[in-house]
């Protein structure tokens, strides 16, 4: 359902467009996977996600951004039994205004906000160099587990300022899924710069009446924690450009949450073998989950994932990707899985 406060805003956008600068921008991704062997289905899973965004600059400090998404297709993560999404658009399908939120920018005090609709992976626990995966967990640390993000941002707050030279933190607030704030999830951010290197440590509190998986059965708020390191290094092996690198980690109350702990990393290399636009990358994912669901899940669950995208012109792109889970977690009778997608990204 789209929200009221959504298409109040949206009729917003569509009057600033004729007075003010504006970029328009339209993406098509579409998913065909097949699950090889193991897992609950060895079968097919097509889906379609797309988004179209327009940025409007008020003025040097303001701007507004507006932007929705539409989901057709099939949700494959149900066919491998896997507690990780093994792709990132995968969902059940929708149509909805996405974000819309109004920013402002001042560079020469170091200070930035947003307020509005507002995807919180956008400002929080964003992995740089992770972007490329396909796998879900490569984007956020999925111990996270009320982080307001894909597939339904909510009405939130969020500043970032820039402390010292090399450091900035960063502060948000949201609503939960009706777009009301009685029950709140917080979050904040310190990021440090060591030349080449950039280390994140986040913390965040979900408020309110939480089911939890003890006697007691409800407990009043809960919280975790991340911690996120990447980097870049010039090389020339299998790149005339560079490679990155990345490695996360996050923890929650495994009375409230399946999963409460994850630990991620993975390799990205730009332009192999002399291929501008070209990236390649290997990956893996683990997570443990809550103790108290031992009888249902596995104990543990872990993703190794490699691609290759092929950056065919300005506006196509091809990625194969390869997926093997170890010891899906949904169902201890499982298999484990070998899944292989095709993702083709169109760009206008």
């Amino acid at each position: 359902m789209v929200r009221k406060s959504c298409l109040t805003l949206s009729a917003i956008c569509l009057y600033v467009s004729t007075a003010y600068s504006h970029e328009f921008t339209a993406t098509v991704v579409n998913d065909a996977s097949n699950v090889v062997s193991g897992g609950v289905n060895e079968t097919s899973a097509v889906r379609t996600l797309v988004n179209a965004s327009a940025l409007f600059n008020l003025s040097e400090h303001y701007s507004f951004y507006a932007d929705g998404a539409l989901l057709r297709g099939d949700d494959g993560g149900l066919d491998t039994g896997a507690i990780q999404a093994y792709s990132n658009i995968d969902e059940a399908e929708f149509e909805d205004i996405y974000e819309v939120w109004f920013e402002g920018n001042y560079q020469e005090q170091g200070l930035r906000f947003k307020l509005g609709q507002i995807d919180a992976n956008s400002e929080f626990a964003f992995i740089e160099h992770g972007g490329e995966f396909i796998h879900s967990s490569m984007g956020f640390t999925p111990t996270i587990a009320f982080m307001p993000t894909y597939p339904m941002p909510t009405l939130a707050g969020a500043i970032n300022w820039q402390a010292t030279e090399s450091g900035n933190i960063a502060f948000g607030f949201f609503s939960d899924d009706s777009n009301e704030f009685d029950e709140v999830f917080y979050i904040a951010e310190w990021a440090q710069r060591f030349n080449n290197v950039v280390a994140k440590i986040g913390v965040w509190h979900q408020t309110g009446d939480i089911e939890t998986f003890t006697v007691a059965n409800h407990k009043e708020g809960t919280e975790g924690a991340y911690m996120i390191v990447e980097g870049s290094l010039d090389n020339h092996w299998l790149s005339s450009q560079s490679s990155s690198w990345f490695a996360q980690m996050g923890y929650a109350d495994d009375e409230v949450s399946e999963l409460n702990f994850h630990f991620g990393a993975g390799i990205a290399w730009y332009a192999p073998f002399n291929r501008a636009g070209d990236k390649t990358g290997i990956g893996v994912n683990h997570v443990s989950t809550s103790h108290y669901l031992h009888n249902e899940l596995q104990k543990s669950e872990t993703a190794y994932e490699v691609f290759y995208r092929f950056q065919v012109n300005d506006y196509l792109a091809f990625k194969p990707d390869i997926q093997y889970i170890v010891s899906p977690a949904t169902d201890k009778s499982l298999d484990n899985v070998l899944v292989v997608t095709l993702r083709t990204e169109i760009t206008f």
